[in-house]
C-alpha cells in the first residue's frame, strides 16, 4: 500500500504545480472575472505599443515592459503565448482608437499612461 503512495503523492504534486503554472498564464481570473495581474500588465504593454504607434512617442513598450519586471511579472514579447496575449489587446485599444480618434485618444489616455509609465 505505502508503495502506491509513493507513485501516487509525486504525481499528484506535479499535476497541482501544471496547474498553478496553466493559472500563472491566465489573463481573466476563472473566479472573480477581473483580469490577473499578467493579464493587467499585458493590457498595459498593449496599451504602450498603441501610445507607440498612434501617438508617436517612442520608448513606451520598454517602460511598460520595464514596469512589468519591477511587478515580478516577466514578459517576454519573443514568447508566442506573450505576443499573442498583447496582440490580443493591443487589437481592442486600437479598436477604441479608431471609434475616438487618435488625437483625442491621445490627449485623453495616451498622456496619462505616458506619465504613469515615467513614473519608477
Amino acid at each position: 500500500m505505502f508503495g502506491r503512495l509513493k507513485i501516487v503523492v509525486p504525481i499528484l504534486l506535479v499535476l497541482q504545480l501544471a496547474s498553478a503554472m496553466a493559472d500563472e498564464k491566465d489573463l481573466v481570473d476563472k473566479k472573480t472575472n477581473e483580469l490577473t495581474p499578467r493579464g493587467l500588465i499585458l493590457q498595459l504593454i498593449a496599451l504602450a505599443q498603441v501610445i507607440e504607434m498612434q501617438c508617436n512617442i517612442k520608448g513606451q513598450i520598454k517602460a511598460a515592459v520595464a514596469k512589468a519586471d519591477r511587478a515580478g511579472i516577466a514578459i517576454n514579447l519573443n514568447d508566442k503565448e506573450d505576443f499573442a496575449d498583447e496582440l490580443f489587446f493591443a487589437s481592442q485599444i486600437l479598436a477604441q482608437v479608431k471609434k475616438t480618434g487618435a488625437d483625442k485618444w491621445c490627449k485623453e489616455k495616451g498622456e496619462p499612461t505616458v506619465q504613469f509609465l515615467s513614473k519608477p
